[in-house]
């Protein structure tokens, strides 16, 4: 009996969720707000194509993401076509054997870097303020958050930042992709903040935003989120994390593997991520083991990124398409105009 290729496998639970998914955007009873109770992918409103990205991270970087294969599979997802008001941040639990049995274990909110996207002051207090991401990056002074696959690891202590931040809790984000491999040496975390809090919520359709705030980069949440983040989180080996910026991505050959990732397939994270750091000359008094190949393989400086870097490692994030009916006119032309042009290439 021959057995379907991995791409065949992939192609079909990919046909089988974009069904579960369109049918849940369709569906009126989609449960709204922060979810913290297993869910169908319908009730929690996954987006299709997010979930096709996710999965096609999942499928590229399965060496080093040590669940890849596991019958159920932790994949945490932020659709950043969303606005920050929306709650945006999936913890699913994919069922590898039954794709339409896999469930949302959380969804809830989630900052962006105020570089990506700033909130206008005017409507800070507004219960119809939507803040859209515009761009995402991982170069170094720009408060942007940066865009796709991720190991996400630690253990949801403090420490993670350096002073006057470290009292907070969080974890660690690896890059995996081109386009966000400086991420780790930028400083991006997932992590609590005390002026950043899940929106209040004043009746059954209408919440106050004035406490979900921009971060300078980072991935800001609500502090009982990273006590719920930890039981879902490997500490070490670490967990896929997919920030998606709405463009549609489900080809693994598309996305462009960071710079000598495939030397580091039997470390953790934060030994790869410290063996980077040496090799760019962050650590002047150690050697990394493997220096020779990180040099060779030409992996990016993230202290001396240029305009030009700068501008290929930049993503422009496409908002909902059904976003367009709340736009005026003019907003709407540029956005079909986004839709129709733009072609975006990781890491090209």
């Amino acid at each position: 009996m021959i057995k379907p290729s991995k791409f065949i496998r992939l192609g079909l639970a990919l046909s089988i969720i974009q069904g579960l998914a369109v049918s849940a955007q369709a569906n009126p009873a989609a449960m709204v707000g922060r979810i913290s109770q297993p869910v169908s992918l319908q009730q929690a409103g996954v987006d299709p194509e997010a979930l096709k990205y996710a999965l096609a991270c999942n499928e590229k970087f399965q060496a080093v993401l040590k669940d890849s294969k596991a019958d159920l599979q932790k994949i945490i997802l932020a659709d950043y076509s969303l606005a920050m008001e929306e709650p945006r941040l999936f913890v699913i639990e994919y069922n590898r054997k039954s794709p339409q049995n896999s469930t949302v274990l959380l969804r809830t909110w989630v900052s962006h870097g105020s570089g990506s996207g700033r909130v206008d002051a005017s409507q800070r207090t507004s219960p119809t303020r939507r803040t859209y991401a515009k761009i995402l990056t991982d170069v170094k002074a720009t408060q942007t958050t940066p865009a796709g696959c991720f190991r996400v690891f630690g253990r949801g202590e403090a420490g993670i930042m350096s002073p006057p931040n470290d009292m907070l809790k969080g974890f660690y984000v690896s890059g995996l992709e081109r386009i966000n491999e400086c991420a780790h040496t930028k400083g991006i975390r997932i992590h609590e903040y005390p002026l950043f809090k899940n929106p209040v919520r004043l009746q059954p359709n209408q919440w106050m935003y004035s406490t979900v705030t921009n971060s300078a980069g980072c991935m800001r949440v609500d502090s009982q989120e990273i006590l719920y983040l930890k039981k879902h989180i490997n500490p070490t080996e670490g967990n896929l994390l997919v920030n998606c910026p709405g463009q549609p991505r489900a080809n693994p050959e598309s996305i462009e593997t960071r710079a000598g990732l495939q030397f580091y397939t039997q470390k953790s994270a934060m030994e790869f991520e410290n063996e980077t750091l040496a090799y760019q000359g962050a650590y002047p008094n150690r050697v990394p083991i493997d220096n020779t190949k990180l040099t060779k393989s030409k992996g990016r400086n993230c202290e001396t990124d240029t305009a030009a870097t700068a501008q290929r490692q930049t993503v422009q994030v496409i908002p909902k398409r059904q976003e367009i009916r709340t736009m005026d006119q003019s907003e709407q032309e540029r956005i079909r105009a986004q839709w129709s042009k733009i072609q975006i290439r990781y890491g090209q």
